[in-house]
This record gives C-alpha cells, sequence and structure tokens, in this order.
C-alpha cells in the first residue's frame, strides 16, 4: 500500500481540533492559550459532560479496576478523560497522538491535575519507538477515522508492543449509523459525525474488527449505545498468547 501523504497531513490538521465537551470540539493551540484556572474550569465541564453512564462511564468504571497497576496505551486520547479517569484508579497511562500540540496540552493538564503521564508523537503512522510493551491498548474513537487498509497496517506496526494477553479496547461507528446517514462513501460519512474538516471515517462491525486486527486476537465482545444505540459501537479483544 503506497503511503498517502496528502491523506496523512490533512488528517494531522483536522485533529489538531479534538473532541472536548459532549457536542464541542477544540483547537488544543488555543487551550494552551488559556490561563490555569479557565483551562482546569473546561476541563471539569468536559469530564462532567461525557463520563455519564450512557456515553462514557459505563466504560470508564468497567476497565478502572482491570487497568490498575497496569501499563495503559491510549491513541488519539483527544483532552484526556478516559486516560486522566484510569490513571487516577492506578494504571501506568501513556498518552500517543498524531499532533504535539494535543500532547503538549496533556502535559499541562496533568501537571495541573497532579499527576504525570508519558507521551509518545507518532511522527510516523507505520513506526514506533516504544520503549516498553503495554498490558492494554485504548482506541476511543481514532483508528477508524483512516481507510480500513491504512489503520490495518499501523496496527499491524503498533501491536508487536501489546504483550501476549493484552486487552484492546476501540469505540467506533457502527454500519447502523452510516446507513441512517445517507452518506454515499465514508468521506461523506466523516463530515456527518465530525464535522467539515474531517478526512475519512469508517464504520465497523464484529466481523470487520476481527479482520483488522487479525488472526492473532480473538474478539471478546461487542456493544452498540449512544443516541437510538447506532452512535458507537464498543468492542474488547484480547491479543492470544500468554505471558
Amino acid at each position: 500500500m503506497a503511503v498517502d501523504t496528502a491523506f496523512e497531513e490533512q488528517t494531522r490538521n483536522k485533529w489538531r481540533e479534538i473532541p472536548a465537551t459532549r457536542m464541542g470540539r477544540m483547537y488544543s493551540a488555543d487551550l494552551l492559550e488559556w490561563g490555569n484556572e479557565r483551562l482546569l474550569a473546561y476541563w471539569e465541564q468536559c469530564r462532567a459532560e461525557v463520563s455519564v453512564p450512557e456515553v462514557r462511564g459505563w466504560f470508564q468504571k468497567l476497565y478502572a479496576d482491570e487497568f490498575r497497576g497496569h501499563d495503559v496505551l491510549e491513541v488519539g486520547p483527544g483532552i484526556g478523560i478516559d486516560g486522566v479517569h484510569f490513571a487516577r484508579h492506578g494504571a501506568r497511562i501513556t498518552f500517543a497522538d498524531i499532533v504535539e500540540e494535543n500532547l503538549a496540552l496533556l502535559r499541562r493538564i496533568g501537571g495541573l491535575l497532579g499527576f504525570e503521564a508519558d507521551t509518545y508523537f507518532i511522527d510516523d503512522f507505520f513506526t514506533y519507538r516504544f520503549e516498553k510493551q503495554f498490558d492494554a491498548f485504548v482506541f476511543i474513537g481514532s483508528m477508524h477515522h483512516a481507510p480500513f487498509e491504512f489503520s490495518q497496517r499501523q496496527l499491524a506496526a503498533m501491536t508487536p508492543f501489546l504483550k501476549p494477553g493484552g486487552k484492546v479496547v476501540m469505540l467506533s461507528y457502527p454500519k447502523e449509523r452510516f446507513d441512517a446517514s445517507g452518506a454515499r462513501d465514508f468521506a461523506e460519512f466523516a463530515k456527518t459525525t465530525d464535522g467539515e474538516r474531517t478526512p475519512w471515517a469508517e464504520w465497523y462491525d464484529e466481523d470487520r474488527v476481527s479482520e483488522l486486527f487479525g488472526p492473532e486476537f480473538k474478539l471478546n465482545w461487542s456493544r452498540r449505545f449512544g443516541k437510538d444505540y447506532i452512535e458507537f459501537i464498543w468492542f474488547d479483544l484480547t491479543k492470544k498468547g500468554s505471558v
């Protein structure tokens, strides 16, 4: 598969604008200009809006104990709501992102909240230089924003850094949402889900996510949730093998 540098550039440019409140987006560079008090108040507003049981609260509660004491990599963490939650429950979090300002924002928020997380800038989508293996990978709304073959190649480069027996959790959009949108293709679908500047969004179901990760992984279960139970789909997978 040829590297589509135009797509990569478009993707990096889009995700300078990070998910924040339930429906809102903000540029990380703008948030970095805010004073500490204003930034913390906004972060808490974001946390309160999205950590309710019907949105993120259910999986935050479900995995808090499971991730405790483990090394967890979150890819595309947005404003850090979930990673902070897991860190507060004892996980050792590494935030990975394709935008350096996003990571600078997360380091600042972590400092203001009194915890330190490692960060990793993804300068190359298909080459990774992590200094350790992880017990879990967390993809909450990130991996489906690229063509299937692109994401498959990215995961093939990343998953050697997941320990055998390690957990993967992934939030995506279900096919039912794609069908309801009336979109003709994934580029058009992206604009209905994440705004006009979004280059791509794919739907996933159980078969497609199993194909995405390949035979090295076992799909444990999935769950549709959110508005009309077609807004999001959650996947829980395990890397085969034992430590």
